[in-house]
């Protein structure tokens, strides 16, 4: 069984959420919080295997929320769930220690997948994400290091057309 907390500030989207993991073979919604606080205070008494986080919370943001946890509580994995598709801001968090990003535009089948591949240890993007990453290797623009670092402007055109 695969235990998920859930940390949104937004109180619909978290119930929302309990409500359609609830119906999914595996996986079993743990706790809720609506901040960074609100999570660690209730982490040392709630075995937790996934924290699905939201990018914008009050007063600590996800990136210090992801550092933390990955010092205080290694074995629990984070995995970002955002409607913001920035480059930038998915290295970041990746950088931090997140391990995947989903996006909330995803469908539910997306995101327990992301759940489950987190809970394994794997790294996950939304398929979005993903696809808009090997366009821009298709188009010759080199991806952000966090994305592909060993394979960054290694790849022939002919590589990149079969990838």
């Amino acid at each position: 069984m695969i235990r998920v907390f859930l940390v949104d500030d937004h109180t619909v989207l978290r119930h929302g959420m309990r409500i359609l993991l609830a119906n999914r073979p595996g996986l079993c919604v743990v706790g809720e919080a609506g901040s960074g606080p609100d999570l660690f205070e209730q982490l040392p008494t709630t075995p937790t295997d996934v924290v699905l986080l939201d990018i914008h919370l009050p007063g600590m943001g996800a990136t210090a929320i992801t550092r933390q946890l990955r010092e205080q509580y290694p074995g629990v994995q984070v995995l970002v769930l955002s409607m913001e598709a920035g480059v930038e801001r998915i290295a970041e968090l990746l950088d931090a220690g997140a391990r995947g990003y989903v996006l909330k535009t995803a469908g539910l089948d997306e995101v327990v997948y992301g759940i489950r591949t987190a809970a394994d240890g794997r790294p996950f993007l939304s398929c979005d994400i993903g696809f808009a990453a090997l366009a821009r290797l298709r188009d010759g623009v080199s991806p952000p290091e966090a994305f592909a670092p060993e394979v960054a402007g290694k790849l022939s055109r002919r590589e990149t057309e079969v990838l």
